[in-house]
């Protein structure tokens, strides 16, 4: 059966994408025309003073920002933290969420009913009243205390640890009731009849059948996790922290530490009418990267759902 080709359209542009983001990030700091330390406030042409933030010109291709550095150059630098991030963050959700969901979607009634937090009814009352909390909201609370007590690498760790914990139950949730149902085929009943123990059972039958919904969980929640700190970076919560600059007693500035794509928007935003470049340059290499999830993701969800049409029985 051949693959329809909207769904090789969808994969293979997202993966060309991808792709293209993925050699950026790993040769972005090598190629940038400038250190992200590099700063230039202030410039002549000819006896003319240009300030910072300047538009694009021949010698800095993105503009300068407010504190006269290169935007291209701290784009570059940027992006190898905001994918490398993502993917991280993600991977290890999916990961130990996928493998809490298995166990407890394997487990026996009497193997589910030790342990009351699982319970299917009591499950349910703790995500109802979880779920009356904006999920936002405390994320916000957290991430915002440890920004003045540590530094930039264990603060990336707490805020990465923060979002793995609020993204592994959800994940658990979905992989748990896949499982139940999953358990329930016509392959996996015979070879329990047969004697196969729930180890192999899980090795032989339900990771092979949920290796499509773990791909497709996978680039969900990389489109979660970005948007996530899209958020946050509205509330002027970047990732690997916030450098706040006083210009004087009533105008404080908040930077970005990790020049992070959608750091950079959140921080820019309210040049977005005086230098329009500043916030629609990151706004649009944003819009890219989550296309290139976005179309990766409608092709694997219409792969996993021509095999699924397929083969609904086995």
């Amino acid at each position: 059966m051949t693959k329809p080709a909207h769904e090789k359209i969808y994969l293979w542009s997202g993966l060309i994408f991808l792709t293209i983001f993925a050699v950026m990030a790993i040769i972005g700091p090598f190629v940038a025309p400038y250190s992200p330390k590099w700063e230039k406030p202030l410039d002549f042409k000819g006896s003319t003073p240009i300030t910072a933030p300047s538009p694009p010109d021949h010698e800095n291709w993105f503009g300068k920002d407010q504190r006269g550095r290169d935007f291209f150059s701290l784009m570059l630098y940027g992006l190898r933290q905001t994918l490398g991030f993502v993917v991280i963050v993600s991977l290890v959700r999916v990961t130990i969420g996928g493998g809490i969901g298995v166990w407890i979607g394997m487990a026996e009634k009497g193997e589910r009913a030790k342990f009351r937090f699982f319970k299917r009814k009591k499950h349910s009352s703790m995500t109802g009243f979880m779920g009356s909390i904006p999920t936002i909201i405390l994320l916000i609370i957290l991430l915002s205390a440890p920004t003045k007590y540590f530094s930039y690498w264990v603060l990336v760790f707490v805020q990465g640890f923060i979002l793995v914990f609020f993204g592994v139950f959800p994940v658990a949730s979905t992989i748990a009731e896949q499982t139940r149902q999953l358990a329930g085929r016509l392959s996996v009943l015979v070879s329990r009849v047969m004697g196969a123990s729930k180890s192999w059972l899980i090795r032989k039958h339900i990771l092979p059948m949920l290796k499509e919904t773990f791909m497709i969980l996978f680039v969900q929640d990389l489109i979660l996790v970005l948007n996530i700190l899209g958020q946050l970076s509205l509330f002027k919560i970047f990732l690997g922290g916030t450098e706040i600059k006083a210009y004087n007693a009533e105008e404080l500035k908040y930077y970005s530490k990790s020049f992070e794509w959608v750091g950079l928007i959140g921080q820019n935003k309210d040049w977005a009418m005086s230098h329009p470049y500043l916030a629609w340059i990151p706004l649009l290499a944003y819009f890219l990267l989550l296309l290139s999830f976005f179309l990766d993701l409608k092709g694997l969800e219409a792969r996993f759902q021509r095999m699924y049409n397929r083969y609904p029985y086995l």
